[in-house]
């Protein structure tokens, strides 16, 4: 289980680095797509969901509990609305007739409303960069906990 949750978590954290360097640029189908770092930004979160799912996958693991458990706090802690996001992403189709689950309700006003702005100083506009040969992304202290467990 170790294993198997290290490789998705290591797919999810190279494919966050990915995400973050394409919010942090202009793209070649920016002009003819005007939603793509919408898209872009709903893979980012889905992917973050994605790490999260790997970390839970070692909890199966006794030795390994404790340690994986209190990184998944930490993260939940520094993301409090992951879940939302995510939700509101994969059930677009009741969120979009106000049937969503979330409290407070999330009205379908509320899809696709919204500003990105590209800056080097933004979180999201990420560089990146390398770190031993694994990328970092922002938080990397927590996924650098998803990872190394």
């Amino acid at each position: 289980m170790l294993e198997r949750g290290n490789s998705f978590a290591n797919q999810a954290v190279w494919t966050l680095d990915l995400q973050l360097r394409r919010l942090g640029t202009a793209e070649p189908e920016d002009e003819d797509f005007i939603f793509r770092a919408w898209a872009d930004l709903e893979f980012f979160i889905l992917t973050l969901w994605h790490l999260r799912t790997a970390a839970r996958l070692a909890l199966r693991v006794p030795a390994a509990q404790a340690q994986i458990d209190s990184a998944i706090a930490a993260f939940d802690v520094a993301l409090p609305y992951l879940k939302r996001m995510r939700d509101v992403i994969e059930h677009k189709d009741d969120y979009s007739v106000d049937a969503g689950r979330a409290k407070p309700q999330i009205s379908r006003r509320q899809l696709q409303v919204g500003q990105l702005e590209r800056s080097k100083d933004l979180p999201l506009a990420g560089s990146g960069s390398e770190s031993q040969g694994r990328p970092t992304c922002g938080s990397g202290t927590v996924f650098g906990k998803f990872i190394a467990a």
